[in-house]
This record gives C-alpha cells, structure tokens and sequence, in this order.
C-alpha cells in the first residue's frame, strides 16, 4: 500500500535535494582526489628502488586505507541519491493515481450535459485515460465530432490525440498537479461544448 504522499512533500523533498547537491558534489570530488592519491602511491612505488619490507608494509597499509576510504564515499554519496529516486517514483506513482481518478470522475460528470459523452465509456489506468464519443445508445462511433473537438482542443492550447475509433486520449505529465488538470479539462469542455454545437447536438 502506497503511502498518503502530495506534491507538497514532492517540493518539500526536491528543496532538501538541492541543499544536499553541494555536499554531494564535496563527496564525489573526495572520490576523486582519493582515487588519484592511489595512483600516485602506485605510480611512486613502481618507480623507486625495491622497498624493504616495513616500507612495504606501510605502503600497503596506506592503500588498504585510501581503499577503504574510497568504498566508504561512494556509499555515503549513493544513498541519498537512491533514497531521494525511490521517494520520487512513489509520489509520481501516487500523483498519477489520484490525478487520474479526478479526470475520470470529472468526465463522468460531463455526461449529463453532453450528447456524445452521454453513452461512451469513460476508462483508464493512472493519468492514461481515454474518453469514447457516440452518438446513441447503440455507441455509434462519433468520428467527426471526435476530430472536430481534436483540432478546436488544440486551437485552445490543450493537446489531446485521437485513438481507436472515436476516442480521445489524455496522457498529462506524472507531475501535473490539480489546477493545471482542472485547466485542461475546463478547455476540453470548451471545445467539446462547442464541437457539439456545430455538429447541432446542442
């Protein structure tokens, strides 16, 4: 089960990212002073004298420790970086369901003013939602019309596909939020509305 996550905490989240950035970038940049302090070690060793056996040792103990040093860094500079992807995909996850569910409900609604939504199917998974046009109990496809709202959609500024037959697509971003939907969908019915007037259904 998903938890309640809302685009508050999705902003609340992408804030405390940008202050871990610096940080972050501290971290890589130890990675990579560490990684060429290896180099160096080796690149030293390799061209002196053979060492004696407590240099040699010693020298294997400071490798042992840049190593380990280096291990250490990579894991603290991952983990917040997966922590942050997976709470990120959840809440997009989560957005898309309940975005989704409002369109379809709002659609549902506009069945009882409008004649070519009246008897089509409204169906869908997350913000995936497709909305069928007809022109009768008998679902007969409302070709015309369908292209009709396409274009006057357009023309609005909202960008809806047609699909099958005689439905229309809605496929927002996963991070639309609510007034940015509830826009879409008054310019939908703008331009439903007035497809249907020209078609002389209204």
């Amino acid at each position: 089960m998903l938890d309640r996550l809302n685009l508050e905490e999705m902003r609340t989240q992408g804030t405390r990212w940008k202050h871990r950035r610096g940080a972050l970038r501290a971290l890589w940049i130890a990675l990579g002073v560490v990684a060429v302090f290896i180099l160096v070690i080796q690149t030293a060793a390799t061209a002196q004298p053979p060492l004696t056996r407590n240099q040699e040792q010693t020298k294997d103990l400071i490798l042992l420790i840049l190593l380990i040093a280096f291990f250490i860094l990579v894991i603290v500079a991952y983990l917040p970086i997966r922590a942050y992807n997976r709470n990120a995909a959840r809440i997009k996850v989560q957005n898309a369901a309940e975005q989704g569910a409002y369109i379809k409900e709002c659609l549902e609604e506009m069945k009882t003013h409008h004649p070519s939504l009246r008897h089509g199917r409204v169906d869908g998974h997350g913000l995936m939602v497709g909305a069928e046009l007809v022109m009768d109990e008998a679902r007969t496809p409302a070709k015309p019309i369908r292209d009709h709202v396409e274009r006057i959609a357009i023309d609005n500024g909202l960008l809806i596909l047609g699909a099958g037959e005689s439905s229309l697509r809605f496929c927002p971003p996963l991070m639309i939020d609510r007034e940015t939907v509830q826009a879409g969908l008054e310019r939908f019915e703008a331009s439903l509305t007035q497809a249907e007037h020209e078609a002389e259904l209204l």
